[in-house]
């Protein structure tokens, strides 16, 4: 009978020891980071990361980026101070408990080049002030210069003489005009539109 008592004493001791080494060590809270890719020189890049677990109250991240390729511009989500080039502190969660926070950073593209945007989090607490375990992820952003595709659109808008008229009146669809002056005319200027703004316009002769 003693023995059986020791022996249902120590498993209730090892159990209870195994639920206190639970609680020191905490649950796991896992992270994702979203919004990279490629971008072009001058748009906004929105990175969002999310902290998820069981009663997730309060964590803290550390993100860290090329600020010669991205210029911070600010976030959501999260108190965000920029504490040094290339390094941005957020301190986010209200004490509540949570299955998930997210917070979101824009950055914009400032030159071609590529960064990795690298999000560490850290001192995350559950509701009860336990401890989770944090962990490091990140996402790489590559920035080109915009490319400078030919325009497919080869008409003008507009097409105008200083002296006399066109003939045929002027047409987006028409390539052939023939200008006629009054003898005493020396000089006639032809001024012409793109109808595609972005296309360029080339006049050869005189």
């Amino acid at each position: 009978m003693k023995k059986r008592t020791v022996l249902l004493t120590l498993t209730i001791l090892i159990a209870a020891l195994l639920m206190c080494l639970t609680t020191a060590l905490g649950a796991s809270a896992s992270l994702s980071v979203s919004g990279g890719g490629t971008y072009n020189v001058g748009d906004t890049v929105k990175i969002t990361f999310t902290v998820s677990g069981t009663n997730v109250a309060q964590a803290h991240a550390r993100i860290t980026y090329d600020n010669s390729v991205l210029q911070y511009t600010g976030g959501s989500g999260a108190t965000l101070p920029s504490s040094a080039a290339g390094v941005v502190q957020a301190q986010f969660g209200d004490g509540n408990a949570h299955s998930s926070m997210s917070v979101s950073l824009t950055f914009k593209a400032l030159k071609a080049g590529s960064s990795s945007v690298s999000v560490e989090a850290s001192d995350i607490i559950d509701i009860d002030f336990n401890p989770m375990s944090g962990s490091t992820k990140s996402v790489a952003v590559t920035v080109k210069n915009p490319s400078q595709a030919a325009s497919g659109n080869a008409n003008l808008s507009s097409l105008r003489v200083s002296a006399g008229s066109l003939s045929p009146s002027f047409s987006p669809n028409t390539t052939s005009y023939t200008v006629n002056v009054a003898n005493s005319v020396t000089t006639c200027t032809m001024s012409a539109t793109t109808a595609d703004a972005k296309a360029t316009l080339a006049v050869s002769g005189s």
